[in-house]
């Protein structure tokens, strides 16, 4: 009987953790990066400095809440295209699509997000009030993001925008306000996230152009073609440089806009989904190394 019983608690202790991790893979860790970052970046502008953790804990934690519940929204009503995907590059218990690829119900997944959404905005009234209001903007852009038929995914141009100002502007208030009042943060700092954040989304459509286009998803790839959408990234970098560097001139952050206008004149040159994934890579790379640099560096210093 011992023999027999192991298997079972095997395949018991399996499931448990295909479930687990279809649970933390749905939200999406990677993409909370930049939405970390700008939220820190707003709490250190608000404060000065490098503020305590729980500080930190306590105007990042809220958004990645919401965050994540977006992103099982737009699985949710992605799970038709996503299950072509599937089909194409993965298979598995551990894909990173768990809805399309069976591991969790989409009713699992409604409530899952509705709970992120829940505890997201329940934590958020308790850093201010205008944090909870930039939780309820999350709350709606997401959902304009994804569900029909306004599903802004899908309009090319509208998907740059409401990306850029979701993980741009609306992260940065978000940081910013659980110290001080909104209306006080410089608005060259709102123009410069927007203009930044729109660039550095724009490669991620290119990566997908191919697959968007069999779909008939319009992003600004698959609208403008991967050359013009690669020349639009570079534009909006440059013009996001401009910007920081008249009214930050001294930030060290110049060497990291110059790095990646370097590379994106790669990307331009032969805007392919390859070059495009090497490109974000680069992007999250030296943003993730710079912030992080210059936490420790305000630790020590």
């Amino acid at each position: 009987m011992r023999y027999r019983s192991r298997p079972r608690h095997a395949s018991s202790l399996r499931k448990i953790l295909t479930k687990l991790a279809a649970y933390i893979l749905v939200t999406r860790p990677l993409g909370w990066v930049i939405a970390i970052i700008v939220v820190c970046l707003g709490i250190f502008s608000a404060y000065g400095g490098i503020p305590s953790i729980l500080l930190l804990m306590r105007g990042v934690v809220p958004c990645i809440l919401i965050l994540s519940a977006g992103y099982v929204v737009n699985q949710i009503y992605d799970v038709d295209i996503d299950r072509i995907n599937v089909l194409m590059k993965e298979t598995g218990p551990m894909s990173s699509l768990p809805i399309a690829s069976g591991v969790m119900s989409i009713r699992e997944a409604k409530i899952y997000a509705f709970s992120l959404y829940m505890l997201g905005l329940s934590l958020a009234s308790m850093v201010s009030l205008e944090y909870l209001l930039c939780g309820l903007i999350g709350v709606i852009t997401g959902i304009a993001y994804s569900v029909p038929p306004i599903r802004l995914k899908n309009r090319a141009g509208f998907d740059v925008i409401i990306n850029a100002f979701s993980f741009g502007p609306l992260c940065f208030c978000a940081g910013w306000s659980t110290l001080k009042p909104i209306i006080k943060i410089p608005l060259f700092k709102i123009i410069w996230l927007f203009l930044f954040v729109a660039a550095i989304y724009i490669p991620t459509t290119i990566i997908d152009v191919d697959f968007d286009r069999k779909l008939n998803v319009k992003t600004i790839a698959v609208t403008l073609g991967p050359r013009r959408a690669a020349v639009l990234c570079f534009v909006l970098l440059l013009i996001s440089l401009m910007v920081f560097t008249i009214f930050s001139w001294g930030s060290h952050f110049v060497y990291v806009h110059l790095f990646l206008l370097f590379m994106c004149t790669f990307l331009v040159k032969n805007p392919s989904p390859k070059r495009a994934f090497i490109f974000s890579a680069c992007i999250y790379l030296s943003c993730f190394i710079y912030f992080i640099f210059n936490v420790i560096m305000a630790l020590l210093f």
